[in-house]
């Protein structure tokens, strides 16, 4: 497990990220790992379908220890790592660094699989680059392209109307993010593609000219963290599996 831990924290370089999630190995469980789950947060209920699927290791994208958080070990804190301890398995969590990685990262992946092209790290935060930009090959239709994010992230999502009535050049950030869309619009961006919206974006949207679209946190957020233990999986020899439970939001 330690070869395992070691390995991500140079592959994702968490250090160079200001995050509220401690980054790394969150809680140490059997040394030999044979079986990885991946879920995009580490729920009792996730941990729970992890330990049914005898996983060794539960690779997470939101883990269970924050910044900031309280120090006492009660209700879900308690349900959580009581399934941890009791089936041994290792917890890994990597948020920031996931979320901003140009090959593993969500956003990294969801440029890449709905075809943009001339695609680069975008969008600040505490710092540091964490989306990512592109263009389509040839400007497409507002419909035709959201209906490809709803095929992506398998769901509806929310469309805050206000671009053009083609769309060439798009921003992504996961998650919740959509604090970010006036940079978008500033930067020229068509489309700005987040997980949650906000109130102030549907006003952004109409009065900057940029469509954004909110295709849910959770559901924007499944790419890294597969990507990353599909990657462990190849580079170590490891069996992989979901113990992902998708959420509402």
């Amino acid at each position: 497990m330690i070869a395992i831990a070691q390995y991500c924290q140079e592959l994702l370089k968490p250090e160079e990220f200001d995050d509220a999630s401690y980054n790394g190995l969150q809680v140490e469980g059997r040394d030999d790992v044979h079986r990885v789950a991946w879920t995009v947060t580490a729920s009792a209920a996730c941990l729970n379908k992890a330990a049914t699927l005898q996983a060794d290791l539960v690779c997470a994208h939101h883990g269970i220890f924050w910044k900031g958080q309280s120090p006492l070990v009660r209700g879900g804190m308690r349900k959580r790592l009581q399934v941890l301890l009791e089936h041994n398995m290792n917890l890994l969590a990597y948020h920031l660094p996931l979320d901003a990685h140009q090959t593993l990262g969500n956003n990294a992946v969801m440029a890449q699989r709905l075809g943009l092209v001339d695609r680069t790290a975008w969008g600040r935060y505490h710092g540091r680059t964490i989306g990512a930009a592109g263009r389509f090959p040839q400007p497409r239709p507002v419909k035709e392209v959201e209906q490809l994010i709803e095929h992506l992230v398998g769901r509806s999502v929310l469309h805050l109307e206000g671009g053009p009535t083609a769309i060439e050049r798009v921003a992504l950030v996961s998650g919740s993010a959509a604090s970010m869309a006036l940079e978008a619009a500033r930067d020229g961006f068509d489309l700005f593609l987040t997980g949650e919206p906000s109130e102030a974006a549907t006003h952004v949207a109409a009065e900057e000219g940029i469509h954004i679209i909110a295709a849910g946190h959770h559901a924007t957020e499944v790419f890294g963290v597969r990507a990353l233990a599909e990657h462990l999986g190849a580079h170590f020899d490891l069996e992989i599996l979901s113990c992902d439970i998708p959420g509402p939001v």
